[in-house]
């Protein structure tokens, strides 16, 4: 079975590279002149090859005084091997044998027939074109160009000693010019005359990530892209080599906060058969940063968690994790285990080399469930020895979670309760928790018996002149169990249950609770209610006996004016001021209608207040009517009689025709407002304003009317005809009197 991998690093390793700055001296060559046009061509096809060139040149018209020209430049074509001569070169350019010399002493040479074809010639000149030549000892090839960027050798750990030893054979440099001239700025048809070269520039050049390092517990083997990499690699190098190449890297250091490297223990690579993972040293902040619960940190090195995870300080901190690792650098705690990340130099055999690498790398562990259940528990008690506040709110829902265990719960409310000696400070101390811990299932189970205990305790000492203070301290508690308003009201009544009702009611009252939840424990409304009916005065200041008060003043109030002592023997009198009545009625209704509600408490007692609303609604409901018309009694007529009558509006028309009859009355005997109904009307038969007949029916319509105010008495009997004859009789009034 083939070995797991544990670790492949991508990085870049330099090789050597010689930079040869290159001159290449060749022959210059020109577009071929009319001259040597001329001559070349008569060489190349001149037919009769016995010819002598010099009638040749008379027969296309040129003069012998000019032939000098033509052999200077013969002798130029020969010297730069354009053409071969079969005499000495010296002859071309000499006129005394110029003249002899015949086309078949002349012939183009393989290079010239070339030239020609091209039209050009070489000048005779020599010229040199200055290169830069790259010489790659990996591949063993020539190019004027480095593909990836290079700098000194000696700048890389190979340092420039490192090509003493490596085979350099740059005997095909010229070679590589000849085939690549046209590179080096010289044309097709001209030709190189030699190659030279200085010594090299020593160069080193890399190639990114081209370099794969693969770790395992066995070894280390590195790996290239290319078989000539590979060759040379594992010709010319060694584990040393590699092992200083990577420790010059910034991203395989671990800095430390000052700055500098941090110092490595040392390890066998066999020691990683029990790793997570391995990770290069640039990698430590990325998995330092990893979500997590709980981060313990040495700071050895150069990294600070700044979020807000559980962090213990530096000093508790490295303590952890010594205990979970000597070596360990940090460490990741979550809801299910410990992680924890050691810095190692690592020592890997080198089958390659036959010896050893060294590479710094971060190693991470799982810690064993039990070891991770011990450091929780020593990390709980770490923060049992903080105040109270969000760390440890935070930590012990994460220990609970973490390991299933909601005892921990019970141990925080028992340690920060034990130290505290009055039970209100535990309750106060208790809700703290409670307000961190509430979204937890588990905590209910511990909070529950030990608030209810404290409740208790604390409720013990309830009076009725610290009620306000009491009520603050446990009404957080009260929500907290959710103990209902009248459950907590009876515990406040309870611990004061010797006190007066009234007392107990206005202590609670001036605490807070509500008008229902005090009647749930201290029933007043009975003691009020009585006070009520018999006229006794109610001497408490609370806002609930304020309306019972409104309620007692307005009702005797009432009966006093209407002359009632007793709801069920009574008669109402009628020397009364309606807007008195009104303004009474009035406040006693509305203080009325706020008490109501609590009918339930007192029934009875209800039910007797209610006999004198019985009595004092039809008085009401009648001035309201009488009010109503009073305002505008010239504007009552036999139409708006009639339409009340129509109506059914039997009691408004009866009510209506007295109005009318008073106000027409008074007019007629200029009489005041003082003066009764009844006086009205034996006034007006005095003065024989109206008959006898008339008279009688216009008492019995005022009988009529107050009765209504009397339910007590005995009523007039009364229907449409009887109110018609009651209309005509109190508009006769005014029709036979104009």
């Amino acid at each position: 079975m083939e070995e797991k991998i544990i670790k492949q690093i991508k990085t870049s390793c330099p090789f050597p590279l010689l930079q040869y700055k290159v001159t290449v001296k060749y022959n210059e060559v020109r577009k071929a002149s009319g001259i040597a046009y001329i001559l070349l061509d008569l060489i190349q096809k001149g037919t009769a090859k016995e010819e002598k060139i010099a009638d040749e040149l008379l027969r296309f018209g040129i003069p012998a005084d000019l032939h000098g020209i033509f052999g200077r430049e013969l002798e130029r074509l020969a010297a730069t091997d354009i053409i071969a001569c079969g005499v000495n070169m010296r002859y071309l350019s000499d006129l005394r044998y110029f003249s002899e010399i015949k086309l078949s002493d002349l012939k183009l040479t393989e290079r010239g027939e070339k030239l020609f074809k091209e039209g050009a010639i070489p000048t005779g000149q020599e010229k040199a074109s200055v290169k830069d030549v790259f010489y790659s000892p990996v591949t063993r090839k020539f190019d004027l160009r480095s593909e990836f960027s290079y700098s000194p050798l000696a700048s890389c750990f190979l340092g420039e000693n490192f090509l003493d030893n490596v085979e350099i054979d740059v005997s095909g440099m010229e070679d590589y010019v000849r085939a690549n001239q046209q590179q080096f700025g010289l044309k097709a048809e001209e030709r190189v005359i030699k190659a030279e070269y200085e010594d090299p520039l020593k160069l080193n050049t890399r190639k990114e990530e081209g370099t794969t390092i693969s770790l395992s517990v066995s070894g280390v083997r590195f790996l290239f892209e290319t078989t000539d990499e590979q060759a040379f690699f594992e010709k010319y190098y060694n584990s040393d080599l590699m092992t200083e190449c990577m420790r010059l890297k910034n991203r395989y250091k671990f800095v430390g906060h000052n700055g500098g490297v941090v110092e490595l223990p040392e390890i066998d690579a066999a020691e990683l058969s029990q790793c997570v993972a391995v990770y290069i040293p640039d990698d430590l902040k990325k998995q330092a940063a990893r979500p997590c619960k709980l981060y313990l940190g040495r700071g050895r090195v150069d990294f600070v968690r700044s979020d807000k995870v559980l962090q213990p300080d530096a000093d508790a901190s490295a303590e952890f994790l010594q205990r979970i690792h000597p070596n360990a650098e940090f460490a990741l705690l979550d809801n299910s285990a410990c992680h924890y990340y050691c810095a190692w130099k690592i020592c890997f055999p080198c089958a390659q080399f036959g010896d050893t690498f060294n590479l710094p790398l971060l190693v991470e562990y799982t810690a064993e469930q039990q070891a991770f259940y011990n450091v929780l528990d020593e990390l709980f008690a770490y923060y049992l020895q903080q105040p109270f506040g969000e760390e440890v709110s935070r930590f012990v829902p994460y220990i609970v979670a973490a390991t299933g265990n909601g005892e921990y719960f019970k141990k925080c409310i028992e340690h920060y309760l034990a130290g505290i000696e009055t039970t209100d400070g535990k309750v106060d101390e208790l809700l703290k928790e409670q307000r961190s811990f509430a979204a937890n299932k588990e905590w209910t189970r511990y909070f529950i018996p030990v608030a209810k205990a404290l409740f208790d305790e604390s409720a013990a000492e309830i009076r009725l002149d610290n009620m306000i203070y009491k009520n603050a301290v446990l009404a957080p508690l009260q929500n907290a169990f959710r103990m209902t308003n009248a459950e907590y009201a009876a515990k406040f009544a309870e611990a004061v249950k010797n006190e007066d009702d009234e007392l107990r009611w206005q202590a609670m009252e001036v605490a807070g609770f509500s008008a229902e939840d005090i009647l749930s424990a201290v029933n007043i409304v009975p003691q009020y209610i009585e006070a009520v009916l018999n006229d006794r005065e109610i001497d408490s200041d609370t806002k609930f006996a304020v309306p019972f008060k409104t309620v007692r003043h307005n009702l005797w109030k009432l009966n006093s004016m209407l002359g009632i002592e007793d709801p069920e023997n009574y008669t109402v009198g009628e020397q009364y001021n309606a807007d008195e009545f009104f303004d009474a009625y009035g406040t006693l209704n509305s203080a009325y209608q706020a008490i109501s509600k609590y009918k339930s408490y007192a029934p009875e007692q209800f039910r007797a207040v209610e006999r004198y609303f019985e009595i004092y609604r039809p008085i009401h409901g009648l001035l309201s009517i009488e009010r109503t018309s009073a305002s505008h009694p010239e504007k009552i007529n036999k139409k708006y009689i009639d339409d009340l009558l129509a109506r059914g509006k039997y009691k408004d028309a009866v009510c209506d025709l007295l109005v009318k009859l008073q106000y027409d009355l008074r007019k007629l005997l200029d009489a005041d407002n003082t003066i009764a109904a009844n006086e009205l009307i034996d006034e007006a038969r005095r003065r024989s304003l109206v008959s006898h007949e008339q008279a009688n029916l216009l008492h019995k319509l005022r009988m009529c009317r107050n009765n209504f105010q009397h339910p007590e008495a005995r009523q007039i009997a009364y229907n449409k005809e009887t109110i018609e004859q009651w209309r005509d009789a109190v508009f006769a009034v005014t029709e036979e009197n104009k």
